[in-house]
């Protein structure tokens, strides 16, 4: 039966399904995504995230959250993997999204400009990334001539050790 208007299907539907076989009996879905898949998707969104591009890096960790409840995991360890890489998802759109509304209101509003750089920097991202964004918001609270909370900034990047 063919359908109008409607490309045929080059792939098997089911997991098992073999060009040689006659008939076969319905088994489970083929699988469109795999842990390997996302953990490449994650290292291209941190690529994303080192090289300033915050909007395509977004939109390649909010696909990744939309994607996990599409994915079959057989062992208990890639179930750990997976809810770690949720939260790694959930870490880095909260944070992207706090420095893309910043970037927005740098200008018109200063005071709710570097109250977001804070933010920015309180989500658990990996070590290069934070150190960007405590860079990033020192120099904000250190233009508003906010020495205190530049200095607690300072003494953050410090102890994170961006040499090493």
């Amino acid at each position: 039966m063919f359908l109008q208007g409607v490309p045929p299907v080059l792939c098997g539907l089911d997991r098992s399904w073999s060009r040689d076989a006659p008939t076969q009996p319905p088994s489970s879905p083929a699988l469109l995504y795999s842990l390997a898949h996302l953990e490449d998707q994650l290292k291209a969104a941190y690529k994303l995230v080192t090289e300033g591009k915050f909007s395509e890096a977004l939109r390649v960790f909010v696909r990744m959250l939309q994607v996990v409840p599409l994915m079959v995991v057989e062992t208990r360890k890639e179930v750990d993997e997976v809810k770690e890489l949720v939260g790694i998802c959930k870490e880095y759109v909260i944070a992207l999204r706090c420095e893309l509304r910043r970037k927005e209101l740098a200008a018109d509003d200063a005071a709710r400009a570097a109250e977001l750089a804070a933010y920015f920097t309180h989500c658990n991202l990996q070590p290069v990334h934070k150190a960007l964004s405590l860079r990033s918001a020192m120099t904000i609270f250190f233009k508003l001539k906010n020495l205190g909370t530049c200095a607690h900034f300072c003494r953050l990047l410090l102890e994170l050790n961006p040499g090493q």
